[in-house]
């Protein structure tokens, strides 16, 4: 069919079964392209398509296929078979992380080669297997299906951004002073909306003491003994991560 490869196509009584994973349609190119790119369509000629070259590419056409189930449209010179649906082998690299199975892959600023998709934009499919360790750009198997994804995709080191970023935003802190013959001072802030993170530190000697009765509004300070002098504490208090348990003044949740 394209390149000299004959596509087989036969039955075995459950239906058609092609040797090729993808369907793909015959489309133009003006540059040399080879199975696995990922390519967008070429508006400076009618049928034609081209590599991506930017992660904000919108005008997905598919992916060179590497060996086409079924493919449409009539071939001529200069054409190619791109995977519009199906399997098919995709380049990518490990510019944005290493790919994993189940990752969804988007065009990269690399010509022709995907990267997993961490925002919101385009997406080729979703990855079949783990890519090659210690490779820059590999061929990974991928479930070709081209779609707009509105909500972008969490990443480890995005969730680590936006988990500092949250924490760093409602940190609470502040001084508390027990004073001379007391054992105790009660302090509070504005609502963290989860169990807080506290850190408490006597400026001078204090004896044994402890934090108490924490909630997102407040806790205790408590002195095992009563001092001769007035002890001041510093402290910070943070929300925990997202998704861990939260004990918030008027209810528990998790």
């Amino acid at each position: 069919w394209f390149d000299g490869t004959l596509a087989m196509v036969g039955t075995e009584g459950n239906g058609w079964v092609a040797e090729g994973a993808d369907y793909g349609t015959a489309f133009l190119a003006q540059e040399p392209l080879s199975a696995g790119d990922v390519v967008v369509f070429d508006t400076a000629m009618t049928g034609g398509v081209k590599k991506s070259t930017s992660p904000q590419d919108q005008a997905l056409a598919g992916v060179v296929s590497a060996q086409s189930g079924f493919v449409s449209g009539a071939s001529a010179s200069g054409s190619v078979a791109v995977a519009m649906s199906g399997t098919a082998p995709v380049k990518v690299s490990s510019a944005n992380g290493r790919i994993q199975a189940g990752d969804l892959l988007g065009p990269s600023s690399l010509p022709g080669i995907a990267t997993r998709k961490n925002t919101t934009g385009m997406t080729i499919g979703t990855a079949l297997e783990d890519a090659p360790m210690g490779m820059d750009v590999a061929m990974v198997r991928t479930l070709v299906q081209i779609q707009w994804i509105d909500t972008p995709i969490s990443t480890p080191a995005a969730e680590d951004a936006v988990l500092s970023s949250r924490s760093a935003d409602a940190t609470r802190s502040g001084f508390a002073t027990v004073k001379t013959g007391d054992t105790t001072v009660h302090v509070e802030f504005a609502p963290l909306n989860s169990y807080p993170l506290i850190l408490a530190f006597p400026s001078g000697q204090a004896g044994d003491w402890w934090i108490a009765n924490q909630l997102d509004t407040g806790f205790d300070v408590v002195l095992a003994e009563t001092q001769l002098h007035d002890v001041t504490f510093t402290w910070t208090a943070e929300p925990t991560p997202e998704g861990s348990g939260m004990w918030r003044a008027d209810q528990m949740a998790h």
